[in-house]
């Protein structure tokens, strides 16, 4: 979210938009203005306005090969993915009190750290970047302080993420950090929600094969299949290069 405030400052566009404004050419967005909204490029929000509804009744925006997957509060509806949809139709999904109904859109690029009421309450050691890789598609972190106009004399620091995925491989590229902000020492944990198959026959970070391991505490970088079938590669982030490849 932090990012999206960011690049609102830049672009002008707001954090959240109706569908319509990034899916014009889907006629029935046109009115699908009042009650769903968009978070960014990869996430639809349909919050749930009818008192004791335990349902929600969601149009999915049309774009050639976007597939919807549905994430409620942040967590796949089914292992590993969240259930799939294709975009151009309405569908019913669950929504006790509690939950708010989120889509993830393929080709996603998420990165997630600890929750916090303010920024800089703490320094997490870690980052989730979570994916659900199709085609090509990116992303840019941008950090700063939170706090301070240092941003503007280039105390900031901007990551950009490039997935590349075809049948044999999925890339994911995190480019060298741009800007002198020091984001503190922290490992990227990176996680393939779709991967498709159970069937992994290599990991590579920058060319050089990784470990396969049960725990992620064995290695200081290494990869291992998550008990709900997703693939996770624990790198650490040196603001270099990193290359990361699965076959």
């Amino acid at each position: 979210l932090y990012t999206l405030a960011y690049e609102s400052t830049v672009t002008g566009e707001p954090m959240n938009v109706p569908p319509v404004f990034d899916y014009y050419a889907d006629t029935q967005t046109h009115s699908q203005s009042d009650y769903d909204y968009l978070v960014g490029d990869y996430l639809l929000a349909a919050p749930v306005y009818n008192e004791g509804s335990t349902t929600r009744s969601v149009y999915l925006p049309y774009a050639d090969g976007v597939d919807w997957y549905y994430w409620p509060n942040g967590n796949p509806s089914s292992q590993p993915s969240g259930d799939r949809f294709t975009g151009g139709q309405t569908v019913n999904v669950n929504a006790p009190m509690g939950t708010l109904p989120l889509f993830v859109r393929s080709g996603a690029i998420i990165p997630m750290s600890a929750a916090m009421q303010y920024m800089n309450q703490s320094q997490p050691g870690w980052m989730d970047i979570h994916c659900w890789p199709k085609g090509d598609s990116e992303f840019t972190l941008f950090e700063d302080d939170g706090e301070t106009w240092d941003y503007l004399g280039g105390d900031q620091a901007k990551r950009r993420m490039v997935s590349s995925r075809t049948e044999a491989r999925w890339d994911l590229t995190i480019e060298a950090k741009q800007g002198t902000y020091n984001p503190g020492a922290r490992d990227f944990y990176v996680y393939c929600y779709n991967p498709g198959t159970s069937v992994v026959q290599s990991v590579t970070l920058n060319n050089v094969a990784l470990t396969q391991v049960s725990d992620f505490n064995a290695q200081a970088q290494c990869w291992r299949l998550m008990p709900d079938g997703r693939i996770g590669v624990k790198v650490p982030d040196t603001g270099a290069l990193t290359a990361i490849r699965v076959n």
